[in-house]
């Protein structure tokens, strides 16, 4: 009950998602079986991209917005990400400083077992690992990021100084850009101060790791 069917009369979504259930959890060779029967490549990245931002309203923290699609040529599960508008930390989900989450966090491995699988079997860990330093390395960047951040901004502005229906004052909206604000007893981390902070983090994270990020994606 807590999946919904978005491909109207397909015949073969409800048996593929219970049987591939029913392989992870039955198979004496998990690893071979999520090579088999997942797009891993792309399911890698996009977990490595919720942790970067630390999205935790997504499958590693609240279990929602994600879409598992099987590909009609290949047969293998595609993971799609959905609704990734709580990221740079807006969404807490019990992380008090999701500046330093944790580069193989989960809130329960055994109750998201399709990523605690990657992570628990070292040479998935390793490949994932290696996915999201190279995304650390070529996107996750105050010098990449930055100019996007201020594009993005200088073009809502109007439109935000506009709307009479906001849920935060033009103020906040302008502070928020570069510093935290508390809404309601909420911390809002801000997006500049939460990228620097995140990737130094994720830098030193990984390099204990023993994980050189010269990658390029």
């Amino acid at each position: 009950p807590r999946y919904e069917l978005k491909t109207d009369g397909s015949p073969t979504a409800w048996p593929q998602l219970i049987g591939f259930i029913d392989t992870l959890a039955h198979s004496s060779d998990q690893a071979a079986t999520l090579q088999r029967d997942v797009d891993l490549p792309a399911l890698e990245k996009a977990i490595a991209a919720d942790i970067l931002f630390a999205n935790l309203d997504s499958y590693i923290n609240s279990g929602r917005n994600f879409y598992a699609y099987f590909h009609s040529k290949t047969g293998k599960l595609s993971w799609i990400i959905w609704d990734a508008g709580l990221s740079f930390g807006a969404y807490g989900g019990g992380v008090s400083t999701p500046e330093n989450l944790n580069v193989t966090y989960l809130i329960n491995a055994a109750n998201r077992p399709l990523v605690g699988t990657v992570f628990s079997v070292p040479a998935l860990a390793n490949e994932y690992l290696e996915t999201l330093c190279a995304l650390h390395s070529s996107s996750f960047t105050t010098a990449r990021m930055f100019p996007h951040i201020d594009s993005v901004a200088a073009f809502i502005r109007p439109h935000i100084a506009a709307d009479q229906r906001k849920m935060y004052t033009n103020q906040q909206f302008e502070t928020n850009i570069s510093n935290d604000v508390t809404i309601g007893g909420s911390r809002k981390p801000g997006l500049k101060s939460f990228l620097t902070a995140r990737a130094a983090n994720v830098q030193a994270q990984l390099t204990a790791l023993g994980i050189s990020c010269v990658t390029d994606a």
